[in-house]
């Protein structure tokens, strides 16, 4: 059994959605919520967590928001990298 539930969001209303219907299930089941929303670009991470943090007030804004930011970046396809004949780009 999980200790909580993660609901993905891009930002979109349409993935608003489904945050919403994951707070329902969550508060079913009694588990806290935890809601993830993607930047696809290092320069987007703050945009993106002020983006979020203001979502959260605005649509639970009975509930307390802890957000963070982790960053898994790799590396941009412009990175020299093995071609298929073995040489590097």
């Amino acid at each position: 059994m999980s200790n909580h539930l993660i609901a993905l969001s891009d930002g979109s209303d349409f993935s608003w959605r489904a945050v919403r219907l994951a707070r329902r299930m969550s508060e079913w089941i009694d588990l806290p919520l935890e809601v993830v929303e993607v930047a696809l670009l290092p320069g987007d991470v703050g945009v993106t967590e002020r983006s979020l943090r203001q979502r959260l007030r605005e649509e639970f804004p009975d509930v307390a928001e802890t957000c963070s930011v982790t960053a898994s970046l790799r590396p941009s396809p412009s990175t020299s990298a093995p071609s298929a004949t073995g040489r590097s780009s």
